[in-house]
C-alpha cells in the first residue's frame, strides 16, 4: 500500500501551481469568470481570421506584388516579341534601310526627324539596337493602342494638362536614370505632327539634365505622311506601303553629336542646343525634301 503521509500539503503545493499557471494562460481554468474572459478572446480571434480582418504577413504581400507586377510584364515583352519580328523578317519584305555616318556611341540621344510612321524602325535596323527605347505620345482613348507603344517604346509623355505635370516629370525621372545607365533613346522632336513645322525643346532639356550628347538623324527617301490620312489607319498603311516599294531604299543618316554644356543653366543650354537641332533639320529637309525645316519657336 502507497503512504499517503502529508498528501494534503502536496495537493496544496499543486493547487498554488496550477493557479499560476492559469494565470500565465498555459491551460483553462476552473473558475467559471475567467474561462468565460478566456474564451471570448479565442473566439474574437478566430472570427477575425476568418472574416480576413487579419493582416498578412510581409512576405504574402510581397508575393502578390510580385504576381502583380510579372503579368504585366511578361504581356509587355510578348509584344515586343511581335516587335522585333516585324523588324527582322517583314520590314525588310518592304523596303531596304541602310546607314551613313558613324553608329552612335551611348549613352546618347537620337533626335530623329519624323516624316512617317516607320522612322523608329528604321533606326532600329540600321543601329542593331532592338532594345532601342523612344519617348512616345498617345493622348486618346484608345488603351489597347498605348499598352502597344509602351511595350515596345517604354516611355510615355502627354500633352493634356490634367496628366502633363505628373506622367512627363516621372518620365524625365526614368528617362535621366536610363541614359545614365548607358542607355540609348529616340526622341522625335516634332512630334507626330511634322507638316506644322515646329520643333519642341524635350530632346535639349534631356540631354542637359542626362548630361548626355544629342545626335541629330534624318530619314532620306522616307514615306511622308500626310495630314488627310490621320484617323485612316488601312489607308494609311496602304499608302506607305506603295511609297516604299516604289522609292525602293531608306537611308538613315547620323551626324556629328552636339554636347550639352554643363557649365550653363538648363534654359542657357537648351537655348545654346535649339538653334544647333534645327540647323541640322533644315539641311536634312532642305536635302531629302527639298522643303523647309521645322523652327524652333
Amino acid at each position: 500500500m502507497i503512504p499517503v503521509v502529508g498528501s494534503s500539503a502536496m495537493v496544496g503545493e499543486i493547487s498554488n501551481r496550477n493557479e499560476k499557471r492559469a494565470e500565465n494562460g498555459r491551460f483553462a481554468v476552473s473558475d467559471p469568470s475567467k474561462m468565460a474572459e478566456r474564451n471570448q478572446a479565442v473566439a474574437t480571434d478566430v472570427a477575425s481570421f476568418r472574416s480576413g480582418n487579419s493582416k498578412p504577413s510581409p512576405r504574402l504581400e510581397r508575393l502578390r506584388w510580385m504576381v502583380k507586377s510579372a503579368v504585366p510584364l511578361a504581356a509587355m515583352e510578348i509584344v515586343w516579341t511581335f516587335h522585333l519580328a516585324f523588324v527582322l523578317l517583314i520590314l525588310p519584305l518592304i523596303v531596304r534601310t541602310r546607314r551613313q555616318g558613324e553608329l552612335p556611341h551611348p549613352p546618347c540621344i537620337l533626335c530623329v526627324t519624323h516624316v512617317g510612321e516607320l522612322d523608329p524602325y528604321f533606326v532600329i535596323r540600321v543601329t542593331g539596337r532592338y532594345r532601342l527605347r523612344a519617348l512616345f505620345e498617345r493622348d486618346g482613348p484608345e488603351p489597347i493602342a498605348r499598352f502597344f507603344l509602351k511595350a515596345m517604346w517604354r516611355f510615355r509623355v502627354s500633352q493634356r494638362t490634367d496628366l502633363k505635370p505628373i506622367l512627363n516629370k516621372k518620365t524625365m525621372r526614368d528617362v535621366v536614370s536610363y541614359l545614365n545607365r548607358g542607355g540609348v533613346l529616340m526622341v522625335f522632336p516634332e512630334g507626330y505632327r511634322h507638316w506644322d513645322k515646329k520643333l519642341y525643346p524635350g530632346a535639349a532639356v534631356i540631354a542637359h539634365r542626362a548630361n548626355v550628347p544629342v545626335i541629330p538623324v534624318g530619314i532620306e527617301r522616307g514615306h511622308v505622311f500626310r495630314k488627310e490620312l490621320v484617323g485612316h489607319t488601312f489607308r494609311a498603311l496602304k499608302a506607305a506601303i506603295r511609297d516604299y516599294h516604289r522609292l525602293g531604299r531608306v537611308t538613315v543618316h547620323f551626324t556629328e553629336p552636339i554636347p550639352p554644356d554643363d557649365t550653363l543653366g538648363e534654359r542657357e543650354d537648351v537655348d545654346r542646343l535649339m538653334p544647333l537641332i534645327e540647323a541640322r533639320f533644315a539641311a536634312f529637309y532642305e536635302q531629302f525634301y527639298n522643303t523647309s525645316g521645322p523652327v524652333w519657336t
